[in-house]
């Protein structure tokens, strides 16, 4: 049995198909022609039945239209165009109830997501409630049809935002924006992680007061240390103490202001119960001007800090120990630096309440309006 695939006006012939098992779905024709027609988005290939002209959907399995001849499905291929502020409500409420099958027929629209400005709203707001909603343990809408089969199973919403070209280092409009990057280090999901770095997602960011590196250390998240510094991210960076803290720097005096702390710092001082140590020598850049030759880790100098920054590194390092990993089921992960994570995200105002509340995203009659 032959699946062919041919050009809606031309009729010619692009993919032949040869199925003998697993039926392929929508998505799957659509990678191989975007791939083949150097396009910049599979969702600007529209798919469609040659016999009844039904449009195909992109998660569902082509097999109940299949017979024992060959099957001839066409496409089209459409320009991206950007969002209204129609569009943009309906993304946010297809990511808010997890529908994967609206998600794909929305961006099936040739949604250009590298627009960061759309009517209503910011892309990165799509970006992070994906994020959170691909993070948590709710089910997908539709997850009960048999033919029906995600993108990515586990991150299909992430996932089909970045094949929509939305931007992985996209920075919400603040003045101490949260990078993706960070978003998904901070709630412990390795799979988003890595769907992220996969993307081009940056390890050693700029705009970031905290490296998702150190964050990742902090929590004790081995599996996301691994992928970090796999990508390349920088154990030597420093940072000032303070930015670790909820509070403001002056309750610490003013000398700790001046005080950094790099990630190599914070293993040490985190102790040899539960670390991670072992795994940031195989990241050591043996250019690096801060690292001599023949050092271990375990001569590393860690006092060189002052007796007060080194009192409150060990104080959040106690805090993070208490608080790392989900606190509630759904959506809402009390760490020490939840609030300022929130505050750098553009949200709509009630979800981000929200969040902040031990229950979670859990009101289905919420209004999703942008008014952050």
């Amino acid at each position: 049995m032959r699946l062919l695939v041919r050009h809606g006006i031309n009729g010619k012939e692009e993919l032949a198909i040869q199925v003998a098992g697993t039926a392929p779905v929508g998505w799957d024709i659509m990678k191989q022609l975007a791939w083949r027609l150097d396009l910049e988005s599979p969702f600007q290939i529209i798919l469609y039945l040659n016999s009844t002209a039904a449009i195909l959907s992109p998660v569902r399995a082509i097999s109940s239209h299949m017979t024992s001849t060959d099957l001839e499905i066409c496409y089209l291929v459409q320009n991206l165009q950007v969002p209204t502020a129609e569009h943009y409500q309906s993304l946010v409420t297809a990511l808010y109830e997890k529908d994967v099958v609206e998600l794909c027929h929305l961006l099936g629209q040739g949604l250009d997501l590298t627009w960061l400005t759309p009517d209503g709203g910011h892309t990165s707001t799509l970006l992070a409630l994906a994020i959170f909603r691909d993070n948590d343990t709710d089910a997908y809408a539709y997850q009960a049809s048999r033919d029906l089969r995600f993108p990515r199973p586990g991150v299909s919403l992430t996932h089909l935002l970045l094949q929509a070209l939305a931007d992985p280092n996209i920075l919400p409009p603040k003045q101490q924006p949260t990078t993706m990057l960070e978003l998904a280090v901070e709630l412990g999901s390795s799979h988003l992680v890595q769907l992220l770095l996969d993307a081009g997602a940056t390890v050693n960011p700029e705009v970031s007061v905290v490296p998702p590196l150190m964050i990742a250390v902090l929590h004790r998240h081995r599996g996301n240390v691994q992928l970090l510094l796999d990508a390349r991210a920088d154990p030597w960076q420093a940072v000032p103490i303070v930015s670790l803290c909820d509070h403001p720097w002056y309750w610490f005096g003013f000398l700790s202001r001046r005080e950094s702390v790099n990630v190599i710092q914070i293993s040490v001082a985190q102790g040899p119960v539960d670390t991670v140590a072992d795994l940031l020598p195989q990241s050591q850049d043996t250019k690096s001007p801060k690292k001599a030759e023949g050092t271990s880790q375990s001569s590393l100098d860690c006092t060189a800090m002052t007796e007060h920054a080194t009192l409150l590194l060990n104080s959040i390092i106690q805090k993070y120990q208490r608080s790392t990993g989900p606190q509630h089921m759904r959506g809402c992960y009390t760490s020490h630096r939840w609030r300022r994570i929130l505050a750098g995200l553009y949200l709509p105002v009630r979800i981000r309440q929200e969040l902040q509340q031990p229950a979670g995203l859990t009101r289905p009659e919420t209004w999703l309006d942008q008014v952050d």
